[in-house]
C-alpha cells in the first residue's frame, strides 16, 4: 500500500495524556465521543453510532435492563415458590405430628352405665 492512500482515517488528538489508553491512541471518553464511526445496524436507529452488538446506546441498554429484571424476576419467582414449598411441608409435618400425638393420648370415651 502506497503513502497517502485513499485508507484515511481521522486522527483525533486525546489532550488527556494522564489517563489510560483505552482505543486509538484516546482515552475511555474521547474514544466514545469522537473515537467511533460505525452505524448501528440492528436496530431501528441507524443514524446513531454503534454502542454494542449492532445497537445505539439507547436500544442496547434497554434491552440490557430487559435481560436483567427477566433474570431477577425469576430468581425472585424462584425464591418464592422454595418458601412457599418449605412452608407447606412444615406445616404439613406440624399437621401430621399434631395428629400423631391426639391420636396417642387419646383416652377411652367413658360413658357412665356399668
Amino acid at each position: 500500500m502506497a503513502l497517502g492512500s485513499a485508507n484515511k482515517m481521522n486522527v483525533y488528538k486525546c489532550p488527556h495524556t494522564d489517563r489510560k489508553h483505552y482505543a486509538k491512541n484516546m482515552c475511555n471518553n474521547c474514544y466514545h465521543k469522537l473515537g467511533r464511526d460505525k452505524k448501528a445496524t440492528k436496530c431501528p436507529h441507524n443514524d446513531r453510532l454503534n454502542y454494542a452488538k449492532g445497537k445505539c446506546q439507547n436500544c442496547y441498554l434497554n434491552d440490557y435492563h430487559k435481560v436483567k429484571r427477566r433474570m431477577r424476576r425469576e430468581s425472585m419467582k424462584q425464591e418464592y415458590e422454595s418458601e412457599t414449598d418449605r412452608r407447606i411441608s412444615m406445616e404439613t409435618s406440624i399437621t401430621e405430628n399434631t395428629k400423631e400425638l391426639e391420636r396417642k393420648n387419646s383416652l377411652p370415651i367413658y360413658s357412665g352405665a356399668t
